[in-house]
């Protein structure tokens, strides 16, 4: 049995032999067992995508699946596929004009002035010194803010 798809349906045919000839009966259309959600979206791996691209890496090998949703940073999409086929980091930008290309969508760098992991999206550690007017004369350590145990002689001991 195989399934060919015609037009916007799949149909199913079989193959029948009979005596010399032999030839593909058609069965009917198949219904249900769609790869779209109730959006539209194409579902990949139990999650919809706008967009879920054959990327053909081999020949005489099966394309490999590259989801992308509209709006996503097209870095971290195209660094999660590299990952996840565990192909080179020397195609992030390759892969990522693909995605651009294919979806339509133009790069938006991020519109906050912070600093942005581009693998992560977290920001990176800042240290910030609030200083305590009341502790005057204390050592205060910067990471707590608390005093800190000090050494040093004062003058009377001397």
């Amino acid at each position: 049995m195989k399934m060919i798809r015609e037009g916007g349906k799949v149909v199913a045919y079989t193959w029948v032999s009979e005596g010399d000839s032999s030839h593909w009966d058609k069965v009917g259309d198949v219904m249900g067992g769609t790869d779209k959600d109730a959006s539209g979206k194409t579902v990949f791996e139990g999650k919809p995508y706008d967009f879920v691209f054959n990327v053909d890496v081999e020949d005489g090998k099966p394309p490999l699946k590259l989801p992308y949703n509209r709006g996503d940073d097209v870095y971290q999409a195209a660094h999660a596929f590299l990952v996840k086929n565990l192909l080179p980091g020397d195609y992030l930008e390759q892969v990522v004009d693909f995605i651009l290309k294919n979806s339509k969508e133009q790069f938006v760098p991020p519109t906050n002035n912070q600093y942005q992991d581009p693998f992560t999206g977290g920001s990176r550690y800042t240290p910030s010194y609030q200083s305590n007017s009341n502790q005057t004369g204390v050592n205060v350590d910067p990471f707590t803010g608390g005093s800190s145990y000090s050494t040093a002689a004062s003058k009377k001991d001397f």
